[in-house]
């Protein structure tokens, strides 16, 4: 821009200089920062990708145990209720004990 200035015979002025050369620095720099991050993409793509590699082995890792964990609290539920039988029986029992209508009313406490 500055040569078009120089052949057109006018002279430049000290603040319009200053301007375009404010204009080209800022353009040198922008085009230095593209230049830098188009450099730095594969180097980027490929840590991206190993970051999803790790999560992808994490998550698969941590499901599997998630379904033990969740096969060993049913078991120990199973267990629980089991060892509580007795108790449940005298407990019904008890709330049927001499009123055969309360069973309607007593059997869905039991079950859920």
């Amino acid at each position: 821009m500055g040569a078009l200035v120089l052949l057109s015979g006018c002279e430049e002025s000290r603040p319009m200089r200053r301007a375009r050369l404010v204009r080209e620095r800022a353009f040198t720099q922008s085009a230095d920062a593209i230049n830098n991050l188009e450099r730095q993409r594969a180097e980027r793509l490929g840590y991206t990708a190993q970051v999803i590699d790790q999560r992808a082995k994490r998550d698969a890792r941590q499901s599997r145990q998630n379904v033990q964990e969740v096969q060993d609290w049913q078991q120990r539920q199973v267990k629980k209720w089991k060892a509580k039988q007795s108790e449940y029986k005298r407990a019904f029992d008890h709330e049927l004990e001499g009123n055969p209508q309360s069973f309607e009313w007593a059997v869905p406490n039991f079950v859920y």
